[in-house]
């Protein structure tokens, strides 16, 4: 980027100059700024390269409308732009709009029947009309011409992983965390949990969730699947590791996308007072109560917990209401 900035010192009109700042800034993650530069170069110069280039910053956006007309007056200009019918595809995709999506990559491979790339978007819009079986195919032949094509890799193992194919997901899902992706990592974990080797799940769930944003912590939590991983790990921690304090910051950071989550808060307690942080573990009881007042198994944490800080009478009267609720708990 700065190379080309002395460029434009030189040149403020250098239209490649203003593209590959443009470029530069998106894959950096820096999308407005790289729309700014991408903006000055087209109205120079509207060449196909840098209408696909700015596709890519509309579609990383969400402005899908923005994304297909630059792409369609890309293919204007080069009726057989491989690219340009490869990003039109995924952005009919993005729109739910399957058929078109199929369309253009169709087109992609009958222009580049070699293209891993084209295969491996024909396959993306086959799995998400739920055509299972043709989007393997794909993927298949797309990892033949590209076997290292870690976002194809990601793909099949999705399909596998939905299959519960965790035998076979697994290598795909080990080749394909070069990705740093929080899908991967999740699923990594999960496959590592259903074959029984509960330690080795423990570190691409934790990987997850360190590089993860909110919305998407909140979207996987929202999932059955998601929580229930999450059960699992930190089982895992107090039983493999009697790392309760990583457990409890799992739980944290989770009940924060589920604030009213009871097994969360539960457990959350549970890890604090095998911490010896008793307050703390209290206060999360406390709040579980209000939402479950029948819990006698939290009553009974509760009443555990108050102990610990020499408060016998009330925990005395907790395992009270707790056999009130359920008499014959343990």
């Amino acid at each position: 980027v700065s190379a080309y900035g002395q460029l434009l010192e030189l040149s403020p009109s250098h239209a490649d100059a203003l593209h590959l700042i443009g470029e530069a800034l998106y894959r950096q993650g820096h999308l407005d700024e790289s729309l700014s530069y991408l903006n000055r170069a087209i109205a120079i110069s509207p060449h196909h390269f840098y209408l696909n280039t700015r596709s890519m910053v509309f579609l990383e956006l969400g402005f899908l409308m923005e994304a297909e007309q630059d792409l369609r007056r890309a293919i204007k200009l080069v009726p057989d732009y491989l690219e340009a019918h490869i990003n039109l595809s995924n952005v009919f995709r993005k729109k739910g709009d399957f058929k078109h999506a199929k369309r253009f990559g169709d087109a992609a491979i009958k222009l580049h029947p070699e293209s891993a790339a084209a295969w491996n978007s024909v396959g993306a819009v086959q799995m998400e009309s739920n055509k299972l079986d043709e989007a393997l195919i794909c993927f298949d032949r797309a990892l033949l011409l590209a076997p290292n094509a870690t976002v194809t890799v990601k793909n099949k193992a999705k399909i596998l992983v939905f299959q519960k194919k965790w035998v076979e997901a697994l290598p795909l899902l080990t080749q394909a965390k070069e990705l740093n992706d929080f899908e991967v990592y999740t699923m990594l974990s999960r496959a590592f949990s259903m074959l029984g080797r509960h330690e080795e799940a423990i570190a691409p769930f934790q990987e997850a969730m360190r590089i993860s944003s909110p919305e998407s912590r909140k979207a996987y939590y929202l999932s059955e699947e998601g929580v229930a991983q999450l059960l699992a790990i930190g089982d895992a921690l107090g039983v493999y590791r009697s790392d309760f304090s990583a457990a409890a910051d799992l739980y944290q950071m989770a009940i924060e996308s589920l604030p009213e989550h009871t097994t969360l808060l539960n457990n959350l307690a549970v890890a604090q007072f095998n911490q010896a942080v008793f307050a703390p573990a209290i206060e999360n009881l406390r709040k579980l109560l209000v939402l479950d007042p029948g819990n006698a198994q939290a009553r009974t944490n509760l009443g555990v917990s108050l102990i610990m800080q020499d408060q016998s009478d009330e925990a005395i009267a907790e395992f009270k209401t707790a056999l009130e609720h359920d008499p014959q708990f343990l």
